[in-house]
């Protein structure tokens, strides 16, 4: 087994340990998950280079048992979205602060990185 081959494992390593702590957040998190709807509250030009194609970044109002929440972190909002904007947002139960992040996306892009990597140290 040479360098090349432990660099690819580690790497390896590190996207499956991502993979499975994004799973164990989910299935932990899934029955405490509710959704409402929330308006675009404001737009942050700053990061719409690290947006997906037809998104960009925002932060989003929306309310809980009559109690008004701000998101603190900027989330992924529609490319046509303004300030006002109708968009669905998850949240926490028991901290209706928190908004839920969670992306399919991610979490199936990283087992394949996982497996890339587990295979190219395995041929090198």
């Amino acid at each position: 087994m040479n360098s090349i081959s432990v660099l690819f494992y580690i790497a390896a390593l590190l996207a499956l340990a991502y993979t499975a702590g994004h799973l164990f957040g989910f299935f932990i998190k899934h029955g405490r998950l509710a959704a409402t709807e929330g308006t675009v509250y404001s737009i942050s030009l700053n990061s719409t280079k690290r947006a997906r194609p037809h998104s960009k970044w925002g932060k989003v109002q929306y309310k809980v048992k009559g109690k008004k929440y701000i998101s603190q972190d900027l989330v992924q909002i529609p490319d046509t979205a303004e300030i006002g904007t109708k968009v669905t947002v998850r949240y926490d139960t028991e901290f209706p602060d928190k908004i839920y992040k969670f992306s399919w996306l991610q979490i199936t892009i990283a087992l394949a990185v996982a497996v890339v990597c587990a295979v190219a140290g395995t041929v090198l």
